[in-house]
């Protein structure tokens, strides 16, 4: 269905649930480490459309090598996540589908170390985050008290 949505458009599928139901053909107890649940049912598929949407940004090749969606045939359906999907959100028996392109290759970005704010690591100049996570909190609504 991804092809068919415009290039800024949404999918929504609601009803996951089916995806364990007999009646609507799915697996009863299915789950990630069953191979029949991740390619026949459509939690299924939104299980590995999250991977492939993510694995790109995992370094050492650990889910897939960097250009194995270089290398992926035109219409294969993870290279159309990669390809066309900007967001994925999921919901309590339902999934969105935002679509947008917005993949690049993955890099380095450098800031004051690996965690943030946790920890002054001394390789770059120390910046004060507090402004910027107060900003971030109150734009968002979040109860999160740093």
């Amino acid at each position: 269905m991804l092809p068919h949505i415009h290039a800024e458009g949404v999918y929504i599928c609601e009803d996951l649930s089916t995806s364990w139901g007999k009646r609507f053909q799915g697996r009863p107890y299915g789950n990630a480490s069953d191979g029949a649940f991740l390619s026949e049912t459509m939690f299924g598929y939104v299980h590995q459309s999250l991977d492939w949407l993510n694995s790109m940004w995992i370094p050492g090749g650990v889910q897939y090598p960097r250009d194995f969606f270089k290398t992926a045939p035109p219409g294969s359906m993870w290279r159309t996540v990669v390809d066309q999907v900007k967001h994925i959100h999921l919901y309590n028996q339902f999934v969105v589908y935002e679509k947008g392109k917005t993949w690049t290759m993955p890099h380095v970005v450098g800031t004051i170390g690996t965690q943030i704010p946790y920890w002054y690591s001394g390789e770059r100049e120390k910046v004060d985050w507090m402004p910027i996570l107060n900003k971030l909190q109150n734009l968002s609504g979040s109860p999160w008290k740093w």
